[in-house]
């Protein structure tokens, strides 16, 4: 019998499941000092089965431990006992022992020190969707206001969601979180519904698919514990941070703060698609610290023309950074339709792609490029 925990580092948290002792663990706010030795926020639960027949709620404590002192671990097994011996008998000083040894070898995230130089190489694809979406890393699309952007990361959101291949994109199943720092639930879902609407003539089952959204109310490194939570909770596979500088409440200038923000979102283990906003009047990079740009290894910019006429709007995305070989533009066309009963409500949303040889858009600003080098 496997008597060993699983375990999972995500963000600043670890998470432990003793399966076979219908145990669960959560540490937060861990620390390792030589003065007070390694310490951590413990909450610790039954799993929901183990309780279901006995009539259990799932707590039993939560306590901040000395894991490195024996006096404090003693003290933990002995309110541990006496709080579940009448229904269980829990074998709580190896499940502690267990829990010390974890912490202390993860408590700096899942990442530990290898040897490279041998290791096979995996023949996988590498996106969720290529080529916007690099997987286990930070990917930025930006571009400036009513471009389209949050119209696009939401297309993207769904087709991961889904796993349904549309307009030329071919994605990986894997559930998504959008954190949103700029709307609200009810723009998003209303969004989501429309483009819904866009693609159910080709999946007419695509109305069942959602996917996680939460309202960010903090900087997202106030908001690490609780996404991380969310992040085991869910097997979430792909964050959506909407926007980047919301997520820096502001602090776009601070190279520190970006820094910390990227640290973060590494730590967490998971693919991240972030939307940015540009500086008015430059398409050239995100707005903000050009740490932005270092940190990131995937970045398109979008530059877009809306037709009032048609209620269209024509998309241009050009790759500019990558670890890898640039990636040439891709094209996208957008209609809207409105519900005039409804307030106007955008209640369909169709995106297609396009050839970029047939792109006006993209002409010009090849065009346009080409005579900022020739000035």
């Amino acid at each position: 019998m496997d008597n060993t925990p699983i375990v999972q580092a995500t963000g600043s948290k670890i998470y432990l499941i003793w399966e076979n002792d219908g145990i669960k663990m959560t540490v937060r706010k861990i620390s390792d000092k030589s003065s007070t030795g390694l310490r951590g926020e413990v909450l610790i639960e039954y799993l929901p089965e183990k309780v279901a027949e006995v009539g259990l709620g799932t707590h039993i404590i939560q306590r901040t431990i000395n894991l490195t002192a024996q006096r404090s671990i003693n003290e933990i097994v002995k309110a541990l006992t006496e709080a579940t011996q009448d229904y269980f008998q829990i074998d709580w000083p190896r499940i502690m022992e267990q829990l010390t040894v974890n912490v202390s070898r993860y408590k700096g995230g899942n990442f530990e020190s290898i040897k490279i130089g041998n290791i096979p190489v995996v023949n996988e694809e590498k996106h969720f969707i290529f080529p916007f979406v690099r997987k286990n890393a930070i990917n930025i699309i930006y571009g400036p206001g009513a471009s389209g952007k949050s119209y696009l990361s939401v297309f993207l959101s769904l087709l991961v969601q889904s796993g349904k291949s549309y307009a030329g994109l071919n994605p990986d199943q894997g559930n998504v979180l959008y954190i949103d720092w700029e709307s609200d639930p009810e723009d998003l879902n209303e969004r989501l519904r429309a483009v819904k609407n866009g693609m159910n003539i080709a999946y007419p089952d695509i109305e069942e698919t959602e996917f996680l959204y939460y309202r960010a109310k903090d900087k997202f490194v106030n908001e690490e514990d609780t996404i991380s939570d969310m992040i085991v909770e869910n097997n979430i596979k792909l964050i959506v941070i909407d926007s980047f500088g919301g997520a820096l409440a502001g602090e776009i200038n601070d190279a520190e703060a970006s820094m910390q923000l990227a640290n973060a979102l590494r730590s967490l283990g998971v693919t991240i698609l972030a939307i940015d906003h540009v500086a008015k009047g430059s398409n050239a990079s995100p707005i903000g610290t050009i740490y932005k740009v270092n940190l990131a290894r995937n970045l398109w910019t979008i530059i877009s023309k809306t037709h009032e006429d048609t209620n269209s709007m024509e998309i241009v995305l050009k790759h500019t950074k990558t670890n890898n070989k640039k990636e040439l533009p891709r094209v996208f066309y957008m209609e809207f339709e409105s519900n005039e009963e409804a307030f106007g409500i955008t209640d369909v949303v169709r995106i297609n792609n396009m050839n970029p040889a047939n792109s006006i858009l993209l002409e010009e600003i090849i065009n346009q490029e080409q005579g900022e080098k020739i000035g």
